[in-house]
Order: structure tokens, then sequence, then C-alpha cells
């Protein structure tokens, strides 16, 4: 597993909702932010961060998987 740390704040968190998949379709089907939820979701993040200056940034992590193909070896 791999991590890390980067600077952000809510602004950023929600400007990663909206680059989302499940979103973007959404607006494509014409659903506005406030039936998506998303108007809702930026009030609760603005909750949720508080003061900007005592948020230390965002984390995030993922997992690789790697393959290695053997050698023919005759």
């Amino acid at each position: 597993m791999f991590s890390q740390a980067v600077a952000g704040d809510a602004d950023r968190f929600v400007a990663l909702m909206s680059s989302q998949g499940s979103y973007q379709a959404l607006k494509r089907l014409g659903l506005s932010d406030e039936e998506i939820g998303a108007t809702q979701f930026r009030h609760e993040v603005d909750l949720a961060f508080g003061d900007p200056a005592s948020f230390t940034g965002l984390r995030f992590s993922w997992r690789v998987r790697l393959g290695v193909k053997a050698q023919d070896v005759r």
C-alpha cells in the first residue's frame, strides 16, 4: 500500500468529488448539484474541515498490483 500527504483544503476535496465519473454522469443527465446532493456535501465538508489554519492537508492511499512476466528460458 502506498500513501502520500498532499496540500489541500475543503475546495480541493470538493473538486476531487466533482471529478469523479459518477458525479459527472449525473451532471450529464441534467441533474443539478442540489438534486445530486453536492450542495449538502459542500456544506458538510466545510463543517468537517473547520478552521483552515488547523487543517494539515489530505492523505491519499492506493494499492499497486505488479506483474512480472517470466523470462522464456529454453
